[in-house]
């Protein structure tokens, strides 16, 4: 899936222009008109860069449409709140995005971002601003869904409006129910297990200089790089892909460096990660969901030095997560794929 060029610095420059002119009443070619444009968006721009609120909404819509590029079941996806439709009435809200998947079945999305933490974790949303939403979706003759980020997780969940519960002019859902009805399965999501731990082994030439000196400290050459699953070597090109990104972008959690010394000289050194809980007289341990290890590639690659964060990234959309075939079978890196689909109960369907 490839981001289709429209000339940005061309096409949507012209486009804010015309759409500011039409309140600002502004004259193409004409001098005061262009220096009023430049002054609008520098005062927007500093007006709005220190907007939290803002910044996390338009950042979880961005990840959002990463995400379901890289998941590997839409065939088309399209931002469908740009520009300025007509209406024959006011009570119409544009959803964020339009989806098509391989089946040619399509419905909008409405991507929101809830960066609670504590319990019951609880998102909210204006009745009136949903309402909208369904008028739209209702006009275009489409079914509408909300995905809800909830960032302080990294977690993701697609839910349909239905299941917020309504009261009071609010809208809301908590995370445990929208875990439950969640139906980012229908995208491509899943959950991706393995045998712990993960280890990244560098392996010391034994040809060369490696002993280690009393003061702890010692200087050896690197003979070559291993990646180990349980206690099997990973051999496979494509399953050290896996086992790379498992290690950099899963949930299992990892610890100091841990260096293998004999007669003073060193082996190897390990990088291991693990889970920090492990399930009694299980072969596997869960890693996490793709959605959410693409969402940590995502929040890694607008990441900046200084703490701040990239606008945008120039990968193409479908290019954070891995592509696992069905019915994979691995060798020395066994998977257990789960694809999870929502537990209506009787009557809530």
């Amino acid at each position: 899936m490839k981001r289709i060029r429209r000339e940005p610095g061309k096409f949507e420059v012209l486009k804010l222009f015309a759409a500011l002119g039409r309140h600002e009443e502004f004259v193409l070619g004409d001098d005061e008109s262009e220096k009023r444009f430049l002054e609008i968006i520098s005062a927007s721009l500093l007006r709005n860069k220190d907007n939290s609120a803002l910044l996390h909404g338009l950042r979880a819509e961005d990840l959002f449409q990463y995400v379901a590029a890289s998941l590997g079941k839409c065939i088309l996806i399209k931002q469908e709140d740009t520009g300025e439709p007509l209406a024959n009435s006011e009570n119409v809200q544009l959803p964020d995005y339009l989806l098509v998947l391989h089946d040619k079945s399509r419905f909008l999305v409405e991507v929101k971002n809830c960066n609670k933490k504590e319990p019951p974790c609880k998102f909210n949303l204006k009745k009136t601003y949903l309402d909208k939403l369904m008028q739209y979706a209702d006009i275009v003759d489409s079914e509408l869904k909300i995905a809800l980020y909830w960032s302080a997780w990294n977690q993701w969940t697609l839910v349909r409006p239905y299941q917020l519960e309504c009261s009071n002019g609010k809208c809301s859902i908590t995370m445990l129910k929208a875990i439950k009805m969640n139906e980012m399965e229908t995208i491509g999501d899943f959950s991706v297990g393995t045998t712990p731990p993960l280890i990244l082994r560098i392996v010391a030439d034994t040809k060369k200089s490696r002993s280690i000196r009393k003061d702890g400290m010692g200087k050896f050459t690197i003979a070559g790089i291993e990646l180990l699953c349980g206690d099997k070597n990973i051999t496979d090109k494509t399953e050290k892909t896996y086992a790379f990104y498992f290690m950099l972008y899963g949930d299992w959690q990892s610890d100091k460096p841990v260096a293998d010394i004999e007669d003073n000289k060193l082996v190897s050194i390990d990088h291991v990660v693990e889970p920090i809980n492990k399930t009694a007289e299980q072969r596997f341990e869960l890693l996490g969901s793709m959605s959410s290890m693409i969402s940590r590639r995502y929040r890694e690659l607008v990441s900046t030095p200084s703490g701040g964060e990239k606008v945008s990234i120039h990968l193409e959309p479908d290019s954070l997560g891995i592509n696992i075939p069905k019915g994979y079978k691995g060798k020395a890196l066994p998977l257990w794929i789960f694809y999870l689909r929502p537990n209506y109960g009787k009557g809530n369907k």
